[in-house]
């Protein structure tokens, strides 16, 4: 059963009465403090207030539970959409990330390595849970694993990392322009951002088995991904149907988050 780890906030409210003096005392500000989530074994799932690649991490699942923790999805503030991942489909996505290779050395950055600039051959260690982190895109500098581009501009990317535990960390970000094309793609509950994540989760063994889709600008463009290459745990398509008929069902659904952004609920 998977387990949703959100964060609540409780604002302290300051009244002074004048009491006849002619300085008023000012009002502490409230001090917000985010207690720290982590499994008995230790480990510590990234959460809300992490900051990853300069956005802040609004919530997160730990599939199938903190007691056993396979993997980890977290969410940015800010993706125009609340994310949750569809019941029925946990259980398929909690069996494809175990089963996704660790046999093989990937490029990736070495999260222990801040310094490092360029990925690097690196193996990752299977028996730790997994992080999957989707947030937009922010500005300055980043090292991408994978840039998406569109008249020079940076569209999409992600990431591959080796934790400091060993374990294997994948950062997917958006631009705004992106998430929004993808919020209008398809109506509904589970929306064009649901499907856009999905479909990105779906190919994470493709990225991980094959070194074209580790390094490099494009890669998807430049090597389409098949349609065999989408998990179907994750992303069902139907290769008779066209178009965006071929997306039968995907694990991953989203829906308008309040304010106009996306919040924790």
């Amino acid at each position: 059963m998977n387990k949703f780890i959100g964060v609540g906030a409780v604002m302290l409210i300051g009244l002074l009465a004048a009491c006849g003096s002619p300085t008023p005392t000012p009002v502490p500000k409230p001090t917000l403090t985010v207690p720290t989530i982590a499994a008995p074994s230790g480990y510590r799932p990234i959460q809300a207030g992490d900051t990853i690649e300069g956005a802040t991490i609004a919530y997160q699942y730990v599939l199938p539970s903190l007691d056993k923790p396979v993997v980890t999805l977290a969410f940015g503030a800010n993706l125009l959409q609340l994310v949750t991942v569809r019941a029925e489909l946990s259980d398929g996505l909690v069996a494809y990330i175990r089963e996704l290779p660790a046999d093989k050395p990937v490029l990736a950055f070495d999260e222990a390595n801040p310094a490092q600039t360029e990925p690097q051959s690196l193996k990752w260690d299977a028996s730790k849970p997994v992080e999957i982190v989707f947030i937009p895109l922010t500005e300055g500098k980043h090292n991408w694993s994978v840039a998406e581009t569109y008249k020079n501009e940076v569209q999409a990317a992600y990431k591959i990392v080796r934790r400091k535990d060993g374990g294997l960390r994948f950062i997917d970000a958006y631009g705004i322009p992106a998430l929004q094309s993808a919020n209008t793609l398809l109506p509904g509950y589970q929306g064009g951002v649901g499907l856009m994540l999905s479909a990105r989760l779906a190919l994470l063994r493709a990225i991980l088995t094959n070194e074209k889709y580790q390094r490099g600008e494009n890669v998807m463009e430049s090597n389409p991904p098949t349609t065999e290459q989408y998990d179907p745990r994750i992303l069902k398509i139907n290769p008779a149907a066209i178009g965006l008929a071929q997306n039968e069902d995907w694990v991953l659904s989203a829906r308008p988050g309040p304010g106009g952004g996306m919040q924790a609920p």
